[in-house]
């Protein structure tokens, strides 16, 4: 493996932060931060459930988002689409499927949406959702076929795996 670390990602995962990598490192960061900042202030402003100051409120005193924004962690990109599945639903719900799916970033969380959304007969949340999750799947599949024919094993990118110079992944580099 050498100097670098596996991404265990999803393969679109890496595809979509690929321009922050092409930065330097210090001007990534604050895009990064930027980014997700927006979420959060995004999030804000789009759930439809409460009054926004109220969610406000809940957001600025909810130790997991101001956690995720101290540590870089992309768990307030999960959190925008969530705001966004909200939002769309009762208008269009095949547009609030399509969020849902880019919800498979971190898959493990929404394992059981599925049995939610049958259970509530959302048909149209769920095509939304898997061609979404097909048109995820097709990207990957096209990445696969493009090392291929530049001649990348196999195993390398059959595994999910995407190299990150090790030196990138220290803070204050």
């Amino acid at each position: 493996m050498g100097d670098s670390l596996l991404c265990t990602r999803m393969p679109w995962v890496p595809l979509l932060l690929w321009p922050l990598g092409r930065l330097p490192y210090s001007v990534a960061h604050w895009v990064w931060l930027g980014l997700r900042t927006a979420g959060v202030i995004a999030f804000i402003w789009i759930w439809p459930h409460n009054p926004r100051w109220i969610t406000a409120m809940a957001v600025s005193w909810f130790l997991p988002v101001m956690a995720a924004l101290g540590t870089g962690q992309d768990a307030i990109c999960i959190l925008f689409w969530l705001g966004v599945w909200q939002r769309l639903e009762p208008k269009r719900p095949f547009l609030s499927g399509l969020a849902i799916a880019l919800c498979t970033a971190k898959f493990h969380l929404f394992l059981l949406l599925p049995v939610y959304l049958i259970a509530n007969r959302k048909w149209r949340v769920i095509a939304g959702a898997s061609t979404g999750i097909a048109a995820l799947h097709e990207q990957q599949q096209k990445n696969l076929v493009t090392a291929a024919l530049q001649g990348t094993p196999p195993e390398e990118t059959s595994r999910q795996t995407m190299r990150i110079p090790a030196a990138q992944t220290r803070t204050g580099s």
